[in-house]
């Protein structure tokens, strides 16, 4: 049963002492609204979720867990999918919130009775080391991946203690964690995972419990990266685990560059974040504020991706952002979305927001089919017709499971906890961060309550409803892509609004006011960075939040997007269209031409020869509505015709 406690997200409990703001106690969404965020989570509780968790029925990594305890049982799959299984548990449980019969609906109280089974009376579970590798275990802890599965099994308890209730899954979460403590805590040897992502997992649950061993445990973890010992458990079996892969090149104290495995780094972070907000430690601060200037402004593709390079899905040199060639794996992103929300609350910087807006409603959106249960591994921003993937995850149509399936489970925990990550409050401040259409409020200095409406992305327009509200100000952040924007406050124009760190200011409000501000969207072009190689002479397409693409599908099938080119001297046509499901978003039209190309001579000449073109009109499309299905090419970066002088 659900208890009465306000509801609490992923990031919870935390002193606001050393913090610019916190989370608040309690969001929801309206689903009854079609808006985009709005109905991508209704849909993620009755597709996605249940999806998942067939796919670990149909797969057997639910009945790898029973395996432990039932020898007629075989073991099948990869050495970490545990983690796969915690993960859908966490997403689950957020969903619940949305979806009243959904734990009933994945059989809940089946497969946590099932975990518990597979739990050794010291704490241990992990279905591979208990049946295959029993004498291995904690042996190869650069890439046996045991912590890193013991993190997900964490955070999925802290959930079920926040949403339904502290039970069995909680039970055996603790018990496993309380192992950690006694087997690598305190003054034992130094020990740590090359997969970062206990040490979030701790601290949540020091948050939840108040238990400070989990604490002093993820900061001994954190701690120690960098001086080589993960490095030297590495035994061969799994994967080949260089110190940069698994993040034990430099200590946390000195890295300033991310690089490495992608996923890896992300979840770093979150923990060296997550250890700044318990200790106040302000070194810790600055060395990630560092980190993701290098992250966003050097090693991020205008989509919100990250990783370069398919080759242990790491990070390339700065603006090495191969456009066809990105790997952009969907739970970097997401990684990266959760530890910009974490910057956002220690520094209270809009260019924190602002990210998180343009990786939502591009990358991250872009990641999941319009059916919902398709889901894309990488995400490149330009797909050529005839692309050849060598691997599952550079197909190039989105698939419904992977050979790795991180990304389906990390897709369906964030999206149902998406409210969790919009608004924040200190005792002077209520501030808005994220525009969704839904209710909102805290009761933990003093109790306020709002009302959003808003149609956003398609819209800029934002309601803001004052239920009740004590002292604070209310802030609103100004989103990056926006040049002007009208407020009006209980029906009467706004015309000099305050305005600090990129926020609206509102100084005193009461219940029943009723602010709109209408930030205008303007379609625009946007120019790549000079040393971006890959995209020069290039331009993209960009409308309030929203990354444009050219998707075959939406255009001619005369036309082959390798030929098109764009004009950026010509007016923007714009119109209402539908998606599959019928939600309504904006798609453009722009002046451009086609290339009518000489395919019959080699790939270089010696001759330079302008080809022929074709006057056209071209189609473009969010980056979150491309590809369903793909029927040809897409781009997202496409070649600007240069008027002659």
């Amino acid at each position: 049963m659900r208890n009465n406690l306000m509801q609490r997200g992923p990031v919870s409990n935390l002193s606001s002492g050393n913090l610019h703001s916190k989370p608040i106690a309690s969001a929801r969404l309206d689903h009854k609204v079609m808006t985009f965020m709005n109905y991508w989570q209704k849909m993620n509780s009755a597709v996605t979720v249940p999806h998942i968790f067939g796919k670990l029925n149909e797969l057997n990594y639910i009945s790898n867990l029973a395996a432990v305890v039932d020898s007629s049982l075989k073991r099948k799959g990869m050495w970490f999918s545990d983690s796969d299984v915690f993960k859908s548990l966490e997403a689950a449980i957020w969903a619940s919130q949305h979806d009243s019969g959904l734990l009933q609906k994945i059989e809940y109280d089946e497969v946590i009775e099932i975990i518990a089974r597979a739990q050794d009376a010291d704490g241990y579970i992990n279905s591979w080391f208990q049946i295959e590798a029993q004498d291995q275990r904690w042996k190869d802890l650069a890439s046996g991946h045991e912590m890193y599965t013991a993190g997900h099994l964490i955070q999925a308890g802290v959930a079920e203690s926040r949403i339904i209730g502290k039970g069995k899954l909680f039970d055996v979460s603790i018990k496993f964690a309380d192992l950690l403590v006694k087997k690598f805590g305190g003054n034992t040897p130094y020990a740590a995972d090359g997969h970062p992502e206990l040490e979030t997992a701790l601290i949540e649950l020091y948050r939840e419990t108040d238990k400070k061993d989990y604490l002093d445990l993820a900061e001994k973890m954190l701690e120690g990266r960098g001086t080589g010992f993960i490095s030297s458990q590495n035994t061969g079996r799994f994967h080949p685990s260089p110190p940069v892969y698994i993040q034990d090149h430099m200590s946390i104290r000195e890295s300033e560059q991310v690089v490495g495995h992608c996923v890896r780094q992300m979840y770093l972070n979150m923990g060296v974040l997550d250890l700044y907000m318990e200790t106040a430690d302000k070194a810790l601060l600055d060395v990630q504020e560092k980190m993701w200037e290098d992250s966003t402004y050097t090693k991020m593709y205008l989509t919100g991706g990250i990783g370069s390079r398919h080759r242990d899905e790491s990070f390339g040199d700065p603006f090495e952002l191969p456009n066809d060639r990105a790997y952009a794996e969907t739970c970097a992103s997401i990684a990266y979305f959760m530890w910009t929300w974490r910057l956002l609350l220690a520094t209270g910087k809009k260019r924190y927001a602002d990210l998180m807006e343009q990786l939502a409603y591009n990358l991250i959106a872009g990641s999941t089919s319009q059916d919902f249960k398709r889901f894309f591994y990488s995400n490149p921003l330009h797909r050529r017709a005839d692309h050849l993937a060598a691997f599952d995850e550079e197909s190039s149509e989105r698939m419904d499971w992977f050979r790795v399936s991180c990304c389906p489970p990390n897709i369906g925990r964030l999206v149902a906890s998406i409210e969790h990550y919009a608004v924040s409050e200190n005792p002077e401040e209520v501030l808005i961060h994220q525009f969704l259409h839904g209710e909102f409020g805290s009761d933990t200095n003093q109790p306020w309550s709002i009302s959003l409406f808003t149609n956003y992305p398609q819209s800029g327009v934002l309601k803001i409803v004052i239920n009740e509200m004590g002292d604070q100000r209310l802030k609103v952040r100004i989103p990056e892509w926006c040049h002007k924007f009208e407020i009006t406050l209980n029906g009467k124009k706004i015309d000099s609004p305050a305005q600090e760190g990129g926020y609206l200011v509102f100084p005193k409000s009461s219940p029943g006011d009723s602010f709109e501000i209408n930030f205008t969207m303007d379609f625009e072009y946007i120019h790549p960075h000079q040393l971006l190689d890959a995209s020069r002479g290039m331009v993209a397409v960009r409308r309030g939040p929203e990354i444009y693409a050219l998707d075959q599908s939406w255009n001619s099938s005369e036309l082959v997007v390798e030929h098109l080119q764009i004009k950026t001297d010509g007016k923007f046509k714009s119109e209402i269209a539908k998606d599959l499901n019928g939600l309504e978003f904006i798609k453009v039209k722009v002046n451009g031409s086609s290339l009518v190309v000489d395919r019959s001579g080699p790939s270089y000449t010696s001759e330079s020869k302008t080809p022929r073109e074709k006057e056209i009109e071209l189609v473009l499309v969010p980056y979150s509505r491309w590809g369903n299905p793909v029927t040809g090419g897409m781009r997202v970066w496409i070649p600007e015709l240069r008027a002659e002088n």
